[in-house]
């Protein structure tokens, strides 16, 4: 199916269209080797329905005079308007923000609680063994949970996938008390303190680091 979307947004590797029908269409940087899109432009596509997303679609065969340079960047003030536009896509078509989360009523649980007369609590029975959850990670492009396969059906890789991967928190190298260092005046290795308390100063230290 062929469309003429007008580009909503470009991040690094992808970008984002509406067509006049309604459809949202994902361009990933293959699709145009070397180019970008440009924010407010029209360009020329064939759409790909692809899983999961929120039934967003894929574009191939993507032309048009929305398809630039990649050296063509936006200026300061065009990358604001297009941030502003952006937020105002992503709220109104993909619905980052989504529903507020129900709200909970202290001493009551929906569908019966402590607070209800013909509540009767439930032993609840354990399963022999629960299926192992499928990992899922954000989207950045619309601040969602996918899974890899989902990953891999929008965009083509898991290149996307990879990169939402959460970071560890590095941990803080420890000082290294018993490090010791050759001292050229006889061969011999000495502790930072042995030099300290040798030479009266840490200069000696210094020159025999490694």
């Amino acid at each position: 199916m062929s469309v003429n979307p007008t580009v909503k947004t470009w991040g690094k590797s992808y970008g984002f269209a509406e067509a006049e029908t309604g459809e949202v269409v994902y361009v990933h940087e293959s699709e145009i080797p070397g180019m970008r899109l440009k924010c407010g432009e029209l360009i020329f596509c064939d759409m790909e329905r692809v899983a999961g997303h929120g039934g967003r679609f894929r574009g191939h065969n993507v032309s048009g005079p929305g398809v630039v340079p990649f050296d063509e960047r936006p200026n300061a003030e065009e990358r604001k308007e297009e941030k502003k536009e952006w937020e105002r896509f992503k709220e109104a078509r993909i619905g980052v923000k989504g529903a507020p989360p129900p709200k909970r009523t202290r001493g009551k649980i929906a569908g019966g609680g402590p607070s209800d007369k013909n509540y009767a609590p439930v032993a609840l029975k354990k399963s022999a063994a629960s299926p192992t959850p499928l990992e899922t990670r954000v989207d950045p492009a619309d601040g969602r949970r996918y899974t890899k396969d989902e990953f891999k059906a929008c965009y083509g890789s898991f290149k996307q996938w990879d990169e939402a991967a959460p970071r560890k928190p590095q941990q803080p190298s420890k000082p290294k008390d018993d490090e010791k260092r050759i001292d050229p005046a006889d061969g011999m290795a000495y502790t930072k303190q042995n030099f300290l308390s040798c030479y009266g100063g840490l200069r000696e230290w210094e020159k025999a680091a490694p």
